[in-house]
This record gives structure tokens, C-alpha cells and sequence, in this order.
């Protein structure tokens, strides 16, 4: 490797630096492979939309209305509507353990978090705390879900599954695996891949986003990130 790639790799490493306070090497490959991805695939920015164009029908509509010019509109536009796919499917696969899709995210991690307070689930899971206590109500109500004593902190609770809930969330595993393969669809596995590694980076990119500017403005963190306005 010449000397100029040793530099120009440095200096790659010091972006990843500014975006990620806690960067790993495994993280610093997913970022290099995407910013090549985006280099190949640039788009002019900002291109004046046309907004004239009627949709024939509603099927039009929810097949096309992503079709714009803006690359990164239509990435916005098409995770938020995977995610609504996604929610009716797992609202139906769901429904037999009288659960629907925040109960059970809120299941999983507390299955996953060692001794979690209310709090910890409520933000892994990028709620508000007055919706989130109300999910934990919800899944304590139901049995699932059990408070105890926080011995370093009395004014606090911390959460456990109970027998019922740890059945449960394991059941609930087997039928979002269903979800997961009807989402999925037919792409290849070489699709799936490289699919997961985009959306890996921006859920790390978003992840470290909320946990340290989730106060300041849209305009402020696409400043503060250096995000090109392709």
C-alpha cells in the first residue's frame, strides 16, 4: 500500500471518528463499503420535484408514491413504509398471544437488559416516557412482566419477565421469524446482505444521533454530522 492510501485511509478513519465516539473497526468497514456505495450512486441535489402528477387510483398510489427524484426522500419514505408493512404482519402473527408489536420490542428487552429500570426499556425502544409507562402497565397487568426493589436506588423499580412472560416472548419469537421472512420477500441471500449492511449503518449512525443530539434541530444535526444534501 503506497503512502498516499495509508494517508487517505487516516484521514477516512478521522470522519468515522467525528460520527461514531466509539468506533470499532467492524463498524469503520460497514461506513467505507457505504460511502463507496454512495460515491458510485450520486445524485444531483436537490432537484425541483414535480408534484402535478395524479395517481390514476389508490393502487397507483401505494404502488408509485415514492417515485421522486430525491434519492434520500425516497429512502426515508420507503423504511417508513416497510415499517407499516411490517406492523400489519406482525399485528396478525401477533394476535393469538394477545400482543402487538411494542409489547413486544418492550418484551425483548427486558429479556436482553441486565436488571433494567423502567427507563432503560422506554429508551431502547425510542419512546416517550408517558407511552412507554403505559406499555410496562399494560405487560405488568397482563402477567408478563414482574417490578421489584432496586437495592442501589430506592425511588426506583427494576423489571423482570415473569414465567408467563418469558414463554410468551419466546413464542412470540417463532412468529416474528414468520414476519421476518414475509418482509423479506423474495430477494437473494447476496440482497439480504448487503441490504442488512446499509441498514446497519444507519440504524448506528441514527442510534448514536438519539443518544447525543436528539435535542437539536433537523438543520443542526445534518450540520453537525457533516451529511452531504445529495
Amino acid at each position: 500500500m503506497s503512502y498516499n492510501k495509508i494517508t487517505e485511509l487516516i484521514q477516512l478513519w478521522g470522519e468515522y471518528e467525528k460520527l461514531y465516539p466509539n468506533p470499532e473497526f467492524k463498524g469503520f468497514g460497514k461506513w467505507l463499503s457505504l460511502q463507496n456505495e454512495k460515491g458510485k450512486a450520486a445524485s444531483s441535489a436537490f432537484k425541483k420535484e414535480d408534484h402535478s402528477k395524479k395517481w390514476k387510483s389508490y393502487e397507483e398510489g401505494l404502488k408509485h408514491h415514492h417515485q421522486i427524484k430525491n434519492s434520500n426522500v425516497q429512502i426515508a419514505m420507503l423504511v417508513g413504509r416497510l415499517n407499516k408493512f411490517g406492523r400489519m404482519y406482525a399485528k396478525k402473527a401477533l394476535h393469538s398471544l394477545n400482543l402487538n408489536l411494542d409489547e413486544f420490542t418492550f418484551l425483548a428487552a427486558i429479556l436482553h437488559l441486565e436488571a433494567p429500570k423502567k427507563s432503560d426499556v422506554i429508551i431502547v425502544n425510542l419512546f416517550e416516557p408517558t407511552s412507554g409507562t403505559e406499555i410496562l402497565r399494560r405487560l405488568i397487568k397482563l402477567g408478563y412482566v414482574k417490578e421489584y426493589d432496586n437495592k442501589e436506588d430506592k425511588r426506583s423499580k427494576l423489571l423482570r419477565l415473569t414465567a408467563s412472560g418469558e414463554k410468551t416472548i419466546f413464542k412470540a419469537f417463532e412468529q416474528m421469524k414468520k414476519v421476518g421472512t414475509l418482509v423479506s420477500a423474495n430477494l437473494s441471500e447476496k440482497q439480504k446482505e448487503e441490504m442488512v449492511v446499509a441498514l446497519d449503518y444507519l440504524n448506528d449512525f441514527h442510534v448514536n444521533l438519539y443518544l447525543n443530539n436528539k435535542d437539536e434541530s433537523v438543520e443542526e444535526m445534518i450540520e453537525k454530522c457533516a451529511i452531504s444534501k445529495k
